[in-house]
């Protein structure tokens, strides 16, 4: 009866791992950057949408495709991108990780160890280059979301 017992307990459990969700919630805080005016020439940016990330760090019970090496990215503020989620690439060093998306690795993601982050937007030019004409530092700090 303890041989049956102890089967049937043993059948009973997950044959995958429990994972922990570690979440983070990361709001921007500062930023510092320039845009062009329509002759081309550049000045301090003088106003700059702050925004609020979750993110999703390593492979979680909700999103087990996540490796240790990745961070799933999603914005939920306002805007064309809310809600969308971005899968980006990691790499650890010693005061923190890096982060980039793997086809577009101009604007990565700065995670200090201390909890606060820095990403820049990059993907700004001159009025002619068809691109947003600002470019920018953004600062900001994250924490980790509470398990209850």
């Amino acid at each position: 009866m303890k041989v049956l017992s102890a089967a049937i307990l043993f059948a009973s459990l997950p044959l995958t791992p429990v994972l922990a969700e570690e979440v983070l919630h990361c709001a921007d805080t500062n930023y510092a950057g320039f845009k062009w005016d329509k002759k081309g020439e550049a000045s301090p940016l003088v106003t700059f949408p702050l925004q609020r990330f979750t993110i999703k760090v390593g492979p979680t019970q909700s999103y087990p495709f996540i490796s240790d090496n990745e961070r799933l990215i999603t914005r939920t503020t306002e805007g064309m991108s809310r809600g969308v989620s971005e899968l980006y690439r990691c790499s650890h060093w010693d005061q923190g990780v890096v982060c980039v998306l793997p086809l577009t690795p101009i604007n990565p993601w700065l995670f200090a160890n201390n909890g606060h982050y820095v990403r820049p937007f990059l993907a700004g030019g001159p009025p002619d280059s068809g691109f947003d004409p600002n470019i920018a530092i953004i600062y900001g700090t994250c924490t980790r979301a509470r398990s209850d």
